[in-house]
């Protein structure tokens, strides 16, 4: 094949198979039918190396005469080429051309070089064969159905009747009316008109099929394949009962909010779609993700926040991206989401309010939620302003906004971005409320965040109506470093301590502040959680991107990314110093990680970064589980 023309050497290739078909039809069965035996029980049923008279050909498990006028005088997979007055092979139409599975029409399929009833072999866009699941690829987006590795519902998810589905070449191919095979058996069996209202009638005896040749065709009523998560994972926080961990997260792939549930061991139990999917009618699994829709709805689920209550049921603060707001989302008691919108700027088109979110649970139930709201009105800003606020619900199971009160926390108006300047990113506006975190001290709030524009980290003690803000690095004064300090800010009590673990971007370690939680920032002690620099190397790693603490336990719990080598780091708190390891260093890691932990085991969130073979993302979500010492 030449290396310069490898599309006209591959059809070439295609058009010698028709002119070999149409001598194959003109020499009967003899030259074409090599397949093995057909058997049912050791009982020989059909024979596909049955000789045929010349000029006739073997379908349905009998001799008829060559020739056809509609496609359901041949085999299934093949259709009537009424100009060669002959069954051809769907396989072999252009469609099906391949040199990489990146040719293929169907990202589900895969090219393979494969012989067509028995030619030469050919490069061929086809669904892989599997006995289950595994077989067709973790994070593939893949589903074994019917013996076959698909994404969607082959077939459109239905055909017409008289007609079944041949997944090989996702068509559905029109079946004989009548006749009968070579025992005297119908050469369609009753199988094939059932009705099948709850899934998709395909064929059940694919091997007895090869190219133009074939046995009776046998039918089964297939119920419908999952949809099958691809992208899960991006703005993953974490959160854990006695019983179980649960993730929330966002299926990049549909815009949907995502809750997902793992056994305390870190095995997935299920993923609870509970927000973005549109009211429509399944065309996958109606029992799996999604309920089997498989149409886009609104973008909502970025920048979550989980926790749960004392029953552990679960609250969900969120993004919804559609409309630029804050939503919340509430699991009841028998395991139903009720999601409400909380906040939202008067013109969803300027700025962003709902992003950055954290959230916690009071011991009586109250909902407890951190955001950012930038370039919006806010009270006591002239102009247009930026800042974290509060939501504080007023019972334990909130329906709508008026079940909130709304707090400005801290506040400055925005700063004017320079012309020359690039566009503002909504990932990192130059706003005061970035990766905000919170933790609950009795009835008071404290909150840990990153003001974009200034570069420092601060925390605010919210009490009652009233909060007291400190700047605890950044700011270049009273002894605290300058430059850009503070990024992904991760807040926790520890006793009669706060910590609070931030990214120093100017020096490129991961820094953290102890000391007593009524007065952040003042007396207590400063150090270095992480840093890592190699020997004979210029430069340090950058360590530090997205920090999330625990101190759910007797042991405090860090993890973040080392951003240089995508590796995601672990440290404990032991005595005034951390000890640090790495958890995952295969692979793109430590992206979107957050930390939980129970019963002396620490259970980390995170998304490992990869591509699928056709350089598509296929982002995954892990949690893994970590023995404390």
């Amino acid at each position: 094949m030449s290396s310069t023309q490898p599309d006209l050497s591959r059809t070439a290739q295609r058009a010698l198979a028709i002119v070999a078909l149409a001598l194959t039809v003109a020499a009967g069965c003899d030259s074409c039918c090599t397949e093995p035996l057909a058997s049912k029980d050791d009982v020989a049923i059909c024979a596909l190396d049955t000789s045929c008279e010349e000029g006739d050909a073997f379908r349905y498990g009998i001799c008829d005469s060559g020739g056809c006028g509609s496609d359901a005088d041949c085999c299934p997979g093949t259709r009537c080429r009424t100009d060669l007055n002959t069954c051809f092979p769907r396989l072999l139409d252009s469609d099906f051309e391949c040199e990489t599975s990146a040719d293929c029409p169907d990202p589900a399929q895969v090219c393979a070089v494969i012989s067509v009833g028995g030619r030469e072999p050919l490069p061929t866009c086809i669904y892989e064969s599997c006995a289950g699941d595994s077989d067709c690829g973790v994070g593939s987006g893949r589903a074994c159905y019917a013996g076959h590795c698909v994404t969607n519902t082959p077939c459109g998810g239905a055909c017409p009747a008289g007609s079944v589905c041949e997944i090989n070449t996702n068509s559905c191919h029109t079946l004989p009316t009548e006749g009968k095979d070579a025992n005297g058996n119908p050469k369609v069996d009753s199988s094939c008109s059932q009705e099948c209202t709850d899934g998709l009638l395909v064929l059940a005896n694919e091997g007895t099929m090869s190219g133009e040749i074939c046995c009776a065709a046998l039918c089964k009523c297939e119920g419908l394949p999952p949809v099958v998560p691809t992208r899960v994972g991006r703005y993953s926080r974490v959160a854990v009962t006695p019983t179980e961990v649960l993730v929330s997260a966002y299926d990049a792939e549909f815009g949907d909010l995502v809750v997902a549930r793992f056994d305390l061991n870190g095995a997935v139990k299920r993923f609870d779609y509970v927000d973005g999917v549109p009211a429509e009618a399944p065309s996958g699994d109606p029992n799996g993700p999604r309920g089997g829709v498989r149409g886009v709805g609104v973008d909502v689920g970025t920048h979550t926040g989980i926790a749960v209550d004392s029953a552990g049921l679960a609250r969900v603060a969120y993004h919804d991206v559609s409309a630029n707001s804050l939503k919340v989302a509430i699991e009841g008691p028998t395991g139903v989401w009720r999601s409400h919108f909380v906040d939202g700027a008067a013109d969803p088109s300027v700025g962003q309010t709902g992003t950055f979110t954290d959230v916690a649970v009071a011991a009586n139930g109250t909902i407890f939620v951190s955001y950012l709201a930038h370039d919006t009105t806010l009270a006591g800003v002239t102009g247009q302003g930026t800042g974290v606020k509060l939501a504080r619900s007023r019972n334990p199971a909130p329906q709508s906004a008026a079940d909130w009160e709304f707090f400005v926390v801290d506040a400055r108006p925005v700063t004017a971005l320079d012309p020359a300047a690039r566009v503002e990113s909504p990932e990192l506006p130059r706003g005061r409320g970035l990766h905000s975190s919170i933790a609950l001290d009795g009835d008071a709030a404290v909150i840990g965040y990153y003001d974009g524009s200034d570069g420092d980290v601060r925390v605010a003690r919210f009490q009652g109506t009233t909060a007291v803000v400190s700047v605890v690095d950044g700011d270049g004064q009273g002894g605290r470093l300058p430059n850009d300090v503070g990024r992904f800010p991760t807040v926790g009590i520890t006793g009669s301590d706060l910590l609070i673990a931030y990214e120093d971007a100017a020096r490129h370690t991961l820094r953290f502040w102890k000391g007593p939680k009524e007065t952040p920032g003042v007396g207590g002690a400063y150090g270095v959680a992480d840093s890592l620099r190699e020997a004979n190397r210029s430069g340090s790693h950058f360590i530090g991107a997205g920090a999330r603490l625990s101190t759910e336990g007797s042991t405090p719990v860090l993890v973040h990314q080392d951003a240089s080598t995508l590796d995601l780091r672990f440290a404990t708190l032991e005595g005034a110093a951390f000890a640090v390891s790495t958890v995952l260093d295969e692979g793109a890691h430590g992206f979107y990680a957050d930390v939980a932990v129970n019963a002396g085991k620490a259970y980390v969130c995170s998304v490992v970064a990869q591509l699928d073979p056709r350089g598509k993302e296929r982002s995954q979500l892990r949690l893994d589980v970590q023995q404390l010492p």
